[in-house]
């Protein structure tokens, strides 16, 4: 081959085409020239497959953005059904001292967690809010954590969450064991 077609085909790469026959894109360094000829078996296997394999590709590309899209959907629909039980509860948390502003929501085995102060920076306690029991079940969950917080059986930890799916403790506060002296 000389230079200069070498140099054409360098710059051809970039340039995208659009089969008459089956309307799929292509690069134009990637286009075979029809000599008229029927392809063998072989190839014509082999055209079928990489075609298979194209649409393989797009349709898993566009079931990503439709998963991605149903994720969001939830995610909104999740923040909406707070926001919404946040606005129910609002009047009477007010009433009861509770700051809107420092909830947030659980939802299970706890309603909300009261930061109280977050909404002005300085978080001066932590408190769990529940509902009324429903069942003995949520009854049994609510009584042991009443007890972790009456021992001080409450810790802290910073865990980063890594994009490989790795985790690691960066910082963190044990929990107290309960007081012996007290007893």
């Amino acid at each position: 081959m000389t230079p200069g077609f070498l140099d054409y085909l360098r710059e051809a790469r970039g340039i995208t085409l659009r089969c008459p026959c089956c309307h799929w894109y292509f690069q134009l360094t990637e286009g075979r020239i029809d000599t008229g000829r029927k392809l063998g078996a072989f190839e014509a296997a082999e055209s079928k497959l990489a075609l298979r394999a194209e649409r393989l590709e797009d349709f898993e590309k566009r079931q990503e953005i439709r998963r991605e899209r149903l994720q969001e959907k939830a995610r909104e629909k999740g923040r909406r059904e707070a926001r919404a039980k946040l606005k129910v509860f609002t009047g009477a948390f007010t009433r009861l001292g509770i700051n809107p502003g420092d909830l947030r929501p659980i939802h299970d085995p706890i309603r909300f967690v009261d930061f109280s102060g977050l909404a002005a920076k300085d978080v001066r306690q932590v408190r769990l809010v529940a509902d009324h029991p429903r069942s003995k079940r949520e009854e049994g969950i609510q009584a042991s954590l009443a007890k972790a917080v009456a021992r001080r059986r409450i810790g802290w930890q910073v865990i980063r969450c890594m994009a490989d799916g790795t985790a690691r403790v960066e910082n963190s506060v044990e929990p107290r064991k309960a007081l012996r002296a007290a007893s």
